[in-house]
């Protein structure tokens, strides 16, 4: 019989026992099966699947990881392999990790090892999609002998603890040793009861021949539980096989101490569970041990389930609410994720360092737990299925679910109906689908019927809309309990019927013309020499409408208007020209126009805005990346040919009059004016809208070009960008001399010698988190008792906390925040550097590092084009730079990844950089206007504030400041906290202006006309790898003077364009802040130029807020203007590099 058939008697078997049904389908995206082991070699292997089937997989289910042992000749020899479990439920679309474990043939020869997936009694899913799950092993001998000549190794240690010993291995084998092959020293620990366990490697530092020694120190990690064990080292070839028995002092008697964090459970109370729903329970400890437990430093709280078949489950972790002394008891609510199947659990606490340990307490304390059936459960009643829908359109349809769970749903709660979208294969698409609100709270047995808003895929085909569920930053529901969610949609291309209809009008318009022709000295002449123009009016809108579509981006309220006045501008151009020319300029047009829209589709892929006026200055390299510019290329892109197809037709064929058949002057002057008068009535909207827009600022604030093409059309943005061009280069100046000489001083008076400390973290890496909106009076303040930042208020005791840098932003906000501290430069007072200057030459802290030798990354969990930053960040010196098509989907608060996520996609991307790195994070969780936050994540008890702009801000930077503790937790998990300097600060305040509720959670009383000046401050951190230094800087800076202060510790000299100065503790000289506005903060003085109760020509305070004489402030505001001046010089006359190299300031 063969494998195939016989794994579908298999099938059948199992099919027997449950409901006859199609098997799903999976792909295998991974696995590390070795390709060579040992007879009867027990291993485990790494092996990451994906759910491209309708439901979700789930322990409750039995859905399991298994394999069959296949002899050459196709014989099957081991049937049933051993099952391997799912850690968590995985949704359609989702991949797990899985470690399975299996054991090698007992005879040498080569075989096929095949992964299967199964759901017990029931059937084997089909092999997996793309095939992968059968592997060649070849199993032979271990490979040679060995031989232990000296140990030098600790005689006691702490459970737990590592260690490290000083061991001479020998190969007395015939082959030789090499770490590429993966030889490397290990040991078993033997305990008195039984235990067998597995050490951690020491990798060979060179090859080892035979007859060779090699002395390693090698790294030991003592067991969890205190005892007498025996310590045996065995070298072993990694996925092959651990070498034979040897000789020599291989084994040692070690005395296992109590562990440094031993604990003792005092009492543990379960809530009433239920399958799959988090919940919190009551847990006190106390430290037994000789340590201090700190949050954030690799210890957490956990526990394993116990399930009836005795197999055990790691739980999800909980941090420590704070500093635990020897003999403290501390309660904590734990938070407990129960299994997915109902049933009679044991839960038993533990505590765990990552990476290193778990730590069982004292004694055993454990709990029964009965898990009920699952909380959130629902069925789909009907369905309004859409047939058809448009790519990237969106459209709505009634649908009407059912509560079959055993809670109420709520709005409050976040319940929200959503939907993901699969292609015809089964893929699904990378994105979750928009929500839907309930219309109500719907009790366990109700039903709620929606209207759910469905966005269509970009591309055009047949998908499965799937329609799911979900808590908001809890967890997505089971699948329905009625049956299927799903539905086939068809999605079309629109711009395929604009464009089609475009190229039937046009062959059907010429063919009339050509049809009816006018007699000589006809008026009809002159009528027809409107229609080049009237068709270019049409063309130009079906090109914008096919580019939106081609590209995603929706039109805004009033949007649509302006497109297509927008599109009637180039027509003006056709109609001014001799009518014999207008079919062939309109041709031209539309060629140039669908030429740029192209070049818009594929520069919005890249960088995530329409092609500036700017990058046309660069098109004669376009050919230099050929290659690029075809591989993002798409079939459905040649729609955006049609128009110039039809134009092409139309110049060819469109009837013209000889001189002698036209009509007279008057009639054609008459029909031109006429032609004019409607172009320029349907150009209205995008003058009013272009006009209004100038003279709101938005000229010189804009935060993403996407935005602009959703306000104005792609066309409307393309002339916005024109006008906004031109206003700016007509408002530029030449630099003045005595500009120039004003800089030379100001550069020339600067403090060249290297303040104290210089240099003591060079060669560290730098990891620096932009956190956004985070203000600097949250840092030590409470609100109803309770900590606001937790986290980074015990991060003070071991950073260098930089307590008075006052916050710089102008208009440019978070853009303004980035280009100040990488390139050390104030920001413009009107607009953003970020799109008025984008296309300086930036002498930045990342080029300062990458001179150093230092790899550098950018990321941000957004949009590439939001601020520009897919152009700018090249620009300002980074290698790489991850947007949210990079980082991938996941959970989102407000807009973009939550931070905790964020956080730990990069947590990989640092471990597998070259060192030394510096890698600039942005979050993004918290934003302006802070109108909700999830009610799955409030942690605070606010009262009063509880859903209030205010009360949400708290729960944000509660929330981040938790996400903070995880990374730093992450990166002691990874080993490059020993390694990487962090630095952590608020790009901007949190645009809530200075109300008597924030006064009071400031510790300030209101009404103060200096208040709001002194609370424009956000926190600065530097953790340095080894807390070299540390404790509170209270020097007066800014955004501008970070970078040199990372600089200065990690001993790399900074650019000589750079406006600011280390803060460093005990350095001499005043500080200065130079805010926007004109006001400035320095060494016990602030300068207010406007607010409540500050007269024209400003108010001086002290800096306890008490009003002083004007004079007093003079010598700061002076140094303040000069810093501005300077760098804002520096900005529009882009003469940074040529400061730092060296060069004199040109005009």
């Amino acid at each position: 019989m063969s494998t195939r058939a016989l794994l579908l008697a298999i099938g059948l078997a199992a099919g027997a026992a449950g409901e006859a049904r199609a098997a799903p389908a999976w792909r295998l995206t991974g696995e590390s099966t070795p390709r060579a082991l040992a007879p009867g070699q027990r291993v485990g292997v790494r092996v990451t699947l994906q759910n491209l089937s309708r439901e979700t997989w789930s322990e409750g289910q039995q859905d399991r990881l298994s394999y069959h042992w296949e002899a050459p000749d196709g014989a099957v020899l081991e049937r049933d392999g051993a099952r391997t479990r799912l850690p968590y439920p995985v949704a359609p679309g989702e991949t797990v990790a899985l470690t399975a474990s299996f054991v090698a043939p007992a005879a040498a020869g080569r075989y096929v090892l095949r992964w299967a997936l199964v759901r017990e009694g029931a059937f084997w899913y089909d092999p997996p999609v793309g095939g992968g799950d059968a592997v060649a092993v070849d199993v032979g001998p271990a490979p040679g002998t060995w031989s232990i000549a000296q140990v030098d190794a600790p005689r006691e240690v702490a459970a737990g603890a590592r260690a490290t010993a000083r061991v001479r291995l020998c190969n007395t084998g015939a082959n030789a040793w090499a770490d590429e092959l993966g030889d490397a020293l290990s040991y078993h620990w033997l305990g008195g009861e039984g235990e067998r366990l597995e050490g951690v490697r020491t990798r060979l530092p060179a090859r080892v021949e035979p007859g060779g020694c090699v002395v390693l120190p090698a790294e030991l990690r003592a067991p969890a539980r205190p005892g007498p064990y025996t310590l045996v080292w065995q070298p072993v070839r990694e996925g092959v096989a651990w070498y034979g028995p040897g000789s020599g002092a291989a084994a040692a008697e070690v005395q296992v101490g109590a562990p440094r964090d031993a604990f003792a459970a005092l009492s543990l109370s379960l809530p009433p569970l239920q399958a799959g729903l988090p919940a919190l329970a009551q847990l006190a400890l106390e430290n037994r041990g000789d340590e201090t437990w700190l949050p954030g430093q690799g210890l957490k709280v956990s526990y394993v389930w116990t399930g009836p078949d005795g197999h055990v489950q790691e739980g999800i972790r909980t941090e420590l609410p704070g500093p635990v002394e020897p003999g403290e008891v501390v309660e904590l609510e734990l938070r407990v994720r129960p299994p997915e199947a109902p049933g009679d659990y044991v839960l038993a606490p533990r505590l765990v360092r990552e990476g290193e340990a778990w730590i069982a307490p004292e004694r055993e304390l454990a709990a029964a737990a009965s898990v009920g059936p699952p909380a959130l459960a629902w069925e789909l009643v009907a369905a309004d299925w859409p047939a058809r829908l448009a790519a990237s359109g969106s459209d709505a349809f009634t649908v009407t679910v059912r509560n079959t769970g055993a809670e109420t749903w709520s709005p409050a709660a976040g319940d929200r109906l959503s939907y993901r979208w699969r292609g015809a294969d089964g893929t699904p698409l990378q994105h979750e689908g928009m929500r839907t609100e309930l219309p109500h709270a719907v009790a366990p047995g109700e039903t709620a019927t929606l209207a759910v808003r469905v966005a269509g895929p970009p591309r055009a085909g047949s998908y499965t809309l799937a329609l799911a569920m979900v808590r908001e930053q809890v967890r997505w529901f089971p699948p329905p309990t009625g049956g299927p969610s799903e539905h086939v949609v068809k999605v079309t291309l629109r711009a395929a019927w604009w464009q089609s209809a475009l190229l039937l009008a046009t062959a059907a318009t010429v063919a009339l013309a050509r049809r009816r022709r006018p007699a000589p000295g006809s008026w009809r002449w002159a009528a027809l020499d409107l229609v080049p123009a009237l068709w270019l009016w049409a063309a130009m809108a079906g090109l914008g409408a096919t580019f939106h579509e081609l590209a995603a981006i929706d039109l805004w309220q009033g949007g649509r208007a302006a497109g297509i006045g927008a599109a009637a501008v180039p027509s003006l151009v056709v109609l001014l020209a001799p009518a014999a020319a207008r079919p062939w300029l309109a041709f031209v047009l539309s060629l140039g126009t669908a030429v740029l829209l192209l070049a818009d589709l594929l520069y919005m892929h890249v960088l995530g805005a329409i092609v500036p006026v700017q990058a046309l200055f660069g098109a004669h390299q376009v050919g230099a990346i050929g290659a690029s510019v075809r591989a993002l290329l798409r079939p459905e892109y040649a729609w955006l040919a049609a128009a110039p197809l039809a134009g092409l037709v139309f110049a060819c064929a469109w009837p013209r009059a000889r001189a002698e058949a036209r009509p007279g002057p008057r009639v054609r002057r008459r029909a031109t004016l006429l032609g004019l008068a409607a172009l320029l009535l349907g150009s209205l909207p995008i003058a009013v809208g272009l006009g209004g827009a100038m003279r709101s600022g938005l000229g010189s604030r804009v935060f993403s070009e996407q935005h602009n093409a959703g306000r104005f059309g792609v066309l409307g943005a393309h002339l916005f960008d024109v006008v906004r061009t031109v206003a700016g280069a007509i408002g530029q100046r030449s630099l003045a001399a005595e500009e120039r000489a004003e800089i030379a001083a100001f550069f020339a008076a600067r403090d060249r010698a290297a303040p104290p400390g210089f240099g003591l973290a060079r060669g560290a890496n730098l990891l620096v988190i932009q956190a956004e909106a985070l203000q600097g009076w949250t840092i030590g303040a409470t609100v109803a008792g309770q900590e606001i930042t937790p986290f980074l208020n015990r991060l003070r005791g071991r950073a260098l906390y930089y307590s008075s840098v006052v916050d710089i932003t102008a208009q440019g906000m978070t853009s303004d925040a980035e280009y100040a501290i990488l390139n050390s430069q104030y920001p413009l007072g009107q607009g953003a550097v970020a799109f008025l200057r984008a296309g300086n030459h930036f002498e930045t802290v990342a080029h300062a590092l990458k001179a150093a030798g230092y790899a550098t990354l950018s990321a941000h969990p957004f949009k590439r084009g939001f601020w520009n930053r897919a152009t700018l960040h090249p620009r300002y010196g980074f290698d790489r730079s991850l947007f949210d098509r990079e980082l991938g989907p996941g959970p989102v608060i407000g807009w973009g990844l939550a931070d905790e996520a964020f956080f730990a996609r990069m947590l990989p991307e640092l471990a597998a950089a070259n060192k030394p790195f510096f890698a600039f994070l942005v979050t993004l969780s918290l934003h302006h206007p802070y109108d909700e936050f999830p009610p799955a994540l409030r942690r605070l008890q606010l009262g009063a504030l509880e859903g209030t702009s205010l009360g949400n801000y708290l729960h944000g930077i509660h929330h981040l400041d938790a996400a903070l503790a995880e990374l730093f937790a992450g990166l002691e998990a990874t080993g490059l906290a020993d390694s990487t300097a962090v630095a952590i600060y608020g790009d901007h305040d949190a645009r809530l202006g200075v109300t008597p509720e924030i006064a009071a959670l400031a510790g300030e009383p209101a009404g103060s006309p200096s208040l709001p000046l002194r609370l424009e401050k956000v926190p600065g951190f530097l953790v340095l790898p080894k807390g070299q230094v540390a404790g509170e800087v209270d020097a007066v800076g800014s955004h501008v003077d970070l970078a040199p202060t990372w600089l200065h510790y990690l001993g790399v000299p900074a650019p000589p364009a750079f406006v600011g100065r280390p803060l460093v503790p005990g350095r001499a000289g005043p500080g200065v802040a130079a805010l926007p506005d004109g006001s400035a903060v320095g060494d016990g003085r602030l300068f207010a130029v406007a607010g409540r109760d500050i007269p024209p020509g400003g108010t001086c305070f002290a800096a306890d807020g008490a009003r002083i004489e004007r004079e007093a402030c003079t010598e700061l505001v002076e140094r303040a203007r000069r810093a501005l001046a300077v760098s804002r010089a520096i900005a529009d006359h882009d003469l940074a590099r040529a400061l730092s190299s060296g060069t004199e300031p040109g005009p």
